[in-house]
């Protein structure tokens, strides 16, 4: 059974994964809006509600380097400690981000997965999820054992 506090707390992680999903949800419309050789259409993008129960449909772990959630808060807490270095640990690297599997084509339920920031930033516009799949396992291989040496 809950108690009073646990309810408390869960409420609030529940508002703060919806402040989450908003601002995510509001900054990927944005980018997709501003590609250069993408027809964007109001009527092709996801509603705010339906991104929203796509991502916590998702598996919480990176597309292509298969880092889970809690190997990625553990790597956080080493970027937080100077044990990794993340130039953009104030921004990016804490969660997954919403990540395209074609380039070309914009953020739709189809062409979107979750990936961690290490295989988002290596990715950039250049290879296709397929494409990029063995350089993600060598992000994860590399990632995991960086857990291991400082846990």
């Amino acid at each position: 059974m809950k108690t009073r506090n646990s309810k408390t707390h869960a409420n609030q992680d529940d508002k703060d994964l919806a402040n989450k999903l908003s601002h995510l949800y509001f900054s990927i419309k944005a980018r997709d809006k501003k590609r250069v050789g993408i027809s964007w259409k109001q009527k092709d993008f996801w509603s705010s509600t339906a991104f929203k129960l796509w991502y916590k449909k998702q598996p919480k772990q990176c597309a292509y380097c298969g880092i889970k959630k809690e190997e990625l808060d553990k790597i956080s807490e080493l970027v937080k400690h100077g044990k990794i270095i993340n130039k953009r640990s104030k921004t990016r690297g804490n969660s997954f981000e919403v990540d395209r599997k074609n380039d070309k084509i914009g953020y739709t339920a189809k062409n979107c997965c979750l990936a961690c920031y290490w295989c988002n930033n290596a990715k950039t516009d250049t290879f296709s999820k397929k494409e990029f799949k063995l350089i993600g396992e060598a992000i994860g291989n590399a990632l995991k054992r960086k857990i291991k040496k400082y846990n």
